[in-house]
């Protein structure tokens, strides 16, 4: 249970639905009403405030849950008209870099509307998440093309230094989705899955080293975890975030848990967040103090693709979020 001055700083809403949750379980918060099926692209801000793509079930725009009480509205800077958007991260100001699937683009969202492009290339194969660098600024964006048999190139990862510079393709692979990186801004982990007969066989997590320039170094490429050993290479991998102590949190969508894994040792599981949803999107830290975590994804068990509600829940863990740490020092510093 929660009790004094920690009840006080999450607010009664929120702190009633962590109190009701072991410290291995999420509970849903509320906006179930305010979210479509596609929710994703799970962003804080500086005062630990959820943001997430399809409010209103349109997914060119972005709702924002209040970290302490859990209500739910538009963001001040909301939306990309008639555009698919997915992964988010908001910027110190308050602003939001938003990547467009539809679009292969990555734009910034400020507050009052303005819509400015950041960087794009069309031989993006579809922008999917987005991790930044803590130390440089630069810009690391996953993407998919979800094809029944998934062939290298499906998947790949881009680099983007500064806003109006070239985007550069730093690698091309299967499926790519989960992207982050870690505190020192030396290594970058991202997902790679394939596809057989239009559904997941395979599921891995590589670590990178990052080179000064931010390319990255596909020589000294480390797995980080193979789902096929556990026999669940047939569950995609989604959000990833990396917390204080440098743990790396895994959604497994179609799986219903949070992984929880030391990302620089191969195949270390040191926990699961079993949730109440089966197909989790997407995850971030936020709150008052950075240790909520947020969980994204569609609502309910088995609910089919495309269908039903969007959910946001919630658990209370020892650690605040990497992010949303940095953003109390002012990080990442971005070349706008």
């Amino acid at each position: 249970m929660l009790h004094g001055r920690a009840a006080l700083l999450l607010g009664p809403a929120l702190a009633l639905a962590l109190a009701c949750a072991s410290a291995a379980v999420a509970k849903e918060i509320g906006c179930r009403s305010r979210f479509g099926p596609f929710i994703e692209g799970a962003a804080v801000d500086k005062a630990g405030n959820l943001h997430a793509v399809d409010f209103g079930r349109d997914r060119g725009a972005v709702g924002r849950v209040d970290g302490a009480s859990g209500a739910c509205a538009a963001a001040p800077a909301a939306a990309v008209p008639s555009a698919i958007l997915n992964g988010l991260r908001v910027l110190p100001d308050g602003s939001l870099l938003a990547a467009v699937t539809d679009q292969k683009r990555v734009v910034r969202l400020q507050v009052g509307g303005r819509v400015t492009q950041f960087c794009a290339d069309n031989a993006m194969v579809a922008p999917n998440d987005l991790a930044i660098s803590p130390k440089t600024g630069f810009v690391y964006i996953s993407g998919q093309a979800y094809n029944p048999d998934t062939k290298a190139g499906d998947g790949d990862v881009w680099l983007c230094r500064k806003a109006g510079a070239a985007a550069v393709r730093l690698a091309q692979l299967g499926r790519t989705n989960g992207i982050e990186v870690s505190a020192d801004g030396k290594w970058l982990f991202v997902s790679e899955a394939f596809n057989k007969n239009n559904a997941p066989v395979s599921n891995v997590i590589w670590r990178y080293p990052i080179k000064g320039d931010g390319t990255l170094d596909a020589a000294g490429r480390g797995l980080t975890f193979d789902f096929s050993r556990e026999g669940k290479g047939n569950i995609d991998v989604d959000g990833m975030r990396l917390d204080t102590q440098g743990h790396l949190y895994v959604t497994r969508n179609n799986g219903g848990e949070v992984v929880v894994m030391d990302p620089m040792v191969t195949n270390k599981v040191i926990r699961r967040i079993p949730l109440p949803f089966s197909s989790p999107s997407n995850l971030e830290f936020g709150g008052p103090q950075g240790r909520t975590l947020f969980v994204v994804g569609r609502c309910g068990v088995g609910t089919p693709w495309g269908t039903g509600s969007g959910c946001v829940e919630a658990v209370q863990v020892a650690a605040a979020g990497q992010y949303w740490s940095g953003l109390q020092q002012g990080l990442p510093r971005l070349q706008l």
